[in-house]
């Protein structure tokens, strides 16, 4: 505690007696002054410090500044000497109770001088507690540190904290009503003299059956439960609290239950209470085996997955079924009730977002004065009728293009006469390389922007193409790459320009030079809408363009590109946000301007694809990178098919619905399993 002067002024000692006359009791409790500043009169007692059963520790009584007697936001401050010795102190709130009995003999004062402080939980032993007043030294506010604020103590007390003990037994186990959950009660109480809260009691439950095989459960409950009963039949205890536990559906047999419960507060050790053990006998709801617990119909979505009960004996009064898909729990509109009759079975509509999914389903039966009985039963995982998947994933995104590559011209005698090679490590000039290859009759590769990779050297001479075409400027594909391309076919060309759109727009130029009836815009700032709408492009041999999404007009350069190749309608792929609509509005006058979007990069790749009116084969890609999307819109060009975005762990439900009404026999997912996880092979539906 802080220092404090020891003497006292006799005005100030003469100001208190006179405060305090009349009142023997009062004034006979305050504590001596420890400060000689005339400005500081406080007075007040500490009347007791005990143990409140939920609270700890509290120190209740009272005070007052003389000098300011309405003022209630007096602070206290407790220093405690330890049973070893040590001492601290706790800075309490203000003082603010009321004290009808210290209004009566300070009628200026007001009736809120009283406090009840909780201090806590301290292990068992003995300990001092003095109180003391903090308050401000009137008149000298400028002061700081131990001017400012002056110390009264107003009286100590000893107390010893006792050691936390517990006590309880457990009563009994009884069936549970057949209305109700099916199982058994465990019934009991503990008495805790601290109360530190809701003791947690902890049950060993064993059951024998009747072939002799032993089962252990445990199980655990706080002490919630209000027991009267038993506060008034041992009015020596305190903290008493009642428990009350389901086990839960179990089979028949031997119960023993034992309980116990860990002191929670007795620091620095902890004890573990017995609360006894008891026995009971229950027979429970049989399963007749083999009688058809499960699912009687396919997992198909589109169709009616059906689960039945089977049979039981006897016939249960109620029939509680809980469904669940994968890993997360069904809504509660999925939760059934059946009829009495147990044949009655619980069906559930499959839909797209079931997809890949499994449904486990648990059913719970009861009857009058028997134990409840448990079945279960999972599903198939869920699959799109006649649609099969596979996998195209290669060791990185240049091996990924190889793959797309070789499944695109698996001909090696043929190979292809003009194989475009873009930057894998951008994705701008890809965009529009993937549409011009295939409106070629050719493949798209990627390389490194320094060095050229082995694996997409091998692809090139296994196609031995007549031209290589080289997407992007020197910054892009370097000089080395280059010159290492031009040994591998009798022509390589390079198409760049001043930035990406510049780019594109000679891709376009040099591909679809004798004009293209369509084309799609997408924004150049991202990838996303443009993947999906690559693999439309390709399909349909037009070109994809990039523009400045964000401008208020569409440049000259792209106008006068869509004019040179005679392009009479476009499709902007993505939302306002993507591509402005005073870009779209300024594309020229003879030209016909539509937009596919949604409501995200998902959704605008179903818009794009609303072209297809049928596709045996559809392709899908991760829509939160860009380089597999790349290579493989090129290969669902070559295909005639869609290519739809995945989140790389689920299929958006969305998507599985244009497979199902494109009619689709094959899905192939595009990109190894740490960019398509495997759950993507079952075409697992996102929640």
């Amino acid at each position: 505690m802080r220092a404090r002067f020891v003497a006292a002024l006799t005005a100030v000692v003469a100001v208190v007696i006179g405060l305090t006359a009349g009142s023997p009791a009062l004034a006979a409790t305050a504590g001596a002054f420890h400060t000689a500043k005339a400005s500081f009169k406080m007075v007040g007692n500490l009347d007791s410090i005990r143990l409140v059963p939920g609270r700890g520790v509290v120190a209740t009584g009272w005070a007052l500044d003389v000098n300011n007697p309405r003022a209630t936001d007096n602070l206290l401050e407790m220093r405690i000497t330890y049973p070893n010795g040590t001492v601290g102190d706790q800075e309490l709130t203000t003082i603010a109770l009321p004290r009808p009995d210290v209004a009566r003999q300070f009628p200026t004062a007001g009736p809120n001088h009283g406090f009840s402080m909780t201090l806590g939980y301290f292990a068992a032993g003995t300990y001092r507690f003095c109180a003391e007043v903090k308050g401000m030294n009137a008149g000298v506010e400028d002061f700081t540190g131990l001017d400012k604020y002056l110390y009264r103590e107003i009286g100590c007390k000893t107390f010893t904290m006792p050691k936390e003990t517990m006590s309880g037994a457990i009563e009994s186990i009884t069936l549970q009503p057949a209305k109700n959950k099916p199982g058994f009660w465990i019934t009991g109480w503990v008495s805790d003299n601290w109360l530190m809260g809701e003791p947690l009691v902890t049950f060993i439950v064993t059951r024998t059956d009747a072939q002799g095989n032993i089962e252990t459960r445990q199980v655990q409950d706080l002490t919630s439960v209000a027991r009267p009963d038993v506060a008034a039949a041992h009015p020596e205890l305190t903290g008493i609290r009642g428990f009350s536990v389901n086990t839960g559906p179990w089979g028949s047999g031997s119960f023993k239950v034992c309980g116990s419960v860990v002191t929670n507060g007795n620091n620095p050790q902890t004890s573990t209470v017995d609360l006894g053990c008891v026995n009971g006998a229950f027979t429970s709801v049989a399963y007749t085996p083999d009688s058809g617990l499960g699912f009687s119909s396919p997992a198909t979505v589109g169709s009616t997955l059906t689960f039945s009960p089977g049979s039981w004996t006897p016939t249960p009064n109620t029939m509680t079924y809980s469904w669940e898909r994968g890993r997360v729990a069904a809504s509660s509109s999925d939760a059934y009730n059946a009829p009495t009759t147990p044949t009655t079975p619980t069906t559930k509509v499959l839909g797209p977002s079931d997809v890949g999914h499994a449904f486990h389903v648990e059913v719970l039966v009861s009857a009058d004065g028997l134990m409840g009985g448990q079945g279960h039963a999972d599903s198939d995982l869920v699959t799109i009728p006649g649609v099969t998947t596979s996998r195209i994933g290669g060791a990185d995104r240049y091996s990924q293009a190889v793959l797309s590559s070789k499944a695109a011209f698996p001909d090696a005698a043929a190979g292809a006469p003009v194989v475009y090679v873009a930057s894998g490590e951008n994705f701008p000039d890809a965009l529009s390389a993937g549409p011009a290859a295939t409106h070629q009759r050719g493949s798209l590769l990627l390389t490194g922007s320094a060095a050229l990779p082995a694996v997409v050297a091998a692809e090139i001479r296994r196609l031995h193409p007549a031209t290589i075409v080289v997407v992007g400027g020197p910054t892009a594909v370097k000089p080395a790459v280059f010159a290492s391309l031009q040994k591998l076919a009798p022509s390589t060309i390079r198409l760049t320009g001043a930035d990406r759109y510049a780019v594109s727009r000679r891709i376009a130029e040099y591909a679809f030079g004798h004009g293209a009836p369509s084309a799609f815009i997408v924004t150049g700032r991202n990838y996303p809408d443009a993947l999906s709408a690559s693999g439309a492009a390709a399909s349909t041999g037009v070109p994809v363009l990039l523009v400045n999404g964000y401008a208020s007009r569409a440049d000259s350069a792209t106008v006068s590109t869509l004019s040179k190749l005679a392009v009479r309608s476009v499709t902007i792929a993505g939302g306002t946000t993507a591509v402005t609509p005073g870009v779209a509005g300024s594309l020229g006058a003879r030209i016909a301007v539509s937009r596919a979007t949604g409501a995200d990069r998902y959704a605008t790749s179903i818009a794009v694809n609303a072209a297809f009116d049928h596709a045996d084969t559809v392709y899908l890609a991760t829509g939160m990178n860009y380089p597999d999307g790349l290579s493989g819109g090129a290969l669902a060009g070559a295909s005639n098919a869609p290519l739809f975005l995945a989140t790389g762990s689920c299929v958006p439900p969305g998507v599985i619905s244009s497979i199902m009404q494109l009619k689709a026999t094959k899905v192939v997912i595009l990109g190894g399993t740490n960019a398509m996880r495997p759950q993507l092979d079952a075409l697992y539906a996102c929640d």
